[in-house]
């Protein structure tokens, strides 16, 4: 499992976030009807972005044809997907398989047993694929040269993937460690953290008493506080990070410099980021747009 080895860490010790910039608001433009999700990830090749959208009143899956409004049907409902190097997978409803995305419509083949949740990495290696095992919470890596699981740790409070690396929370929230790429290996890098997001090389956290969101450094392996409480928030494959304010009213970008925020949109109820975009829904609509 992840190791809590009991050492002594410094912790991961409103508006959103914010001293916040003024600035003009940045353009975006409606890429679909309502949706209930997003996933999106990184396109190696021409390094794009690759957008799928769950269709709110069905549940089944379309990608974006790279127009707007241009959305094609590939698969019917599932629990959960993510995009994993290059690659799209899919739970299916009842949690029973993990499936993969074949690249023409309908097409999927099963990769895996049942699992509770899955994880992906952008880069375009074979061990880019994480699932958790629904009966014990441990962690499994998938190899899609092999077509093989490893058990890699134990149950987490939460995980989340970077360009390379795979992080986790301990399961009593005491701890963020890194996995190191070896099954059960895994490095405490930080304290108390409710919650983690990662993209890029980017990695973050939350605070469990203040919600503060902190920045991990990984040249000086130290942590920064560079914001206040947000409802959630989302790095795309750059390490970029955008925040939804507390009240959901208003979409933030990080500048890169602890406490200085700018706002880019008004109200949205999810915000999501991946490959070099960033989407949000409308809460009044639950209609997709995305920043041009």
């Amino acid at each position: 499992m992840i190791r809590n080895t009991g050492e002594k860490i410094v912790a991961i010790t409103v508006v959103l976030l914010c001293t916040c910039a003024a600035s003009a608001q940045a353009a975006w433009e409606k890429h679909w009807g309502a949706v209930s999700n997003v996933v999106l990830g990184y396109e190696q090749i021409d390094s794009g972005t690759l957008e799928y959208a769950v269709e709110s009143s069905t549940g089944d899956i379309f990608t974006y044809k790279g127009i707007p409004l241009s959305f094609e049907k590939i698969g019917g409902p599932g629990k959960s997907f993510v995009v994993a190097g290059g690659r799209l997978y899919g739970i299916s409803p009842d949690g029973s398989a993990v499936y993969g995305y074949q690249g023409t419509p309908g097409q999927w083949k099963k990769v895996g047993g049942p699992a509770l949740k899955i994880y992906g990495i952008d880069s375009y290696i074979s061990k880019a694929l994480f699932a958790t095992n629904p009966q014990t919470g441990d962690i499994y890596s998938f190899d899609s040269s092999s077509e093989q699981w490893t058990r890699i740790g134990g149950p987490g409070l939460m995980f989340a993937t970077g360009r390379q690396e795979l992080y986790g929370v301990s399961p009593d929230g005491s701890g963020v460690y890194k996995y190191e790429g070896t099954p059960d290996k895994w490095t405490k890098i930080g304290g108390p953290a409710v919650k983690i997001y990662a993209g890029g090389d980017a990695l973050f956290a939350i605070n469990p008493q203040t919600e503060d969101i902190y920045s991990f450094d990984k040249t000086s392996q130290k942590w920064t506080r560079i914001g206040g409480p947000g409802k959630t928030f989302t790095v795309d494959a750059y390490g970029t990070l955008y925040g939804l304010s507390p009240d959901g009213s208003g979409v933030y970008k990080y500048s890169g410099t602890p406490e200085k925020w700018e706002r880019i949109g008004n109200a949205a109820s999810s915000i999501f980021a991946g490959g070099a975009r960033m989407c949000a829904i409308n809460p009044d609509n639950q209609e997709l747009w995305c920043l041009k």
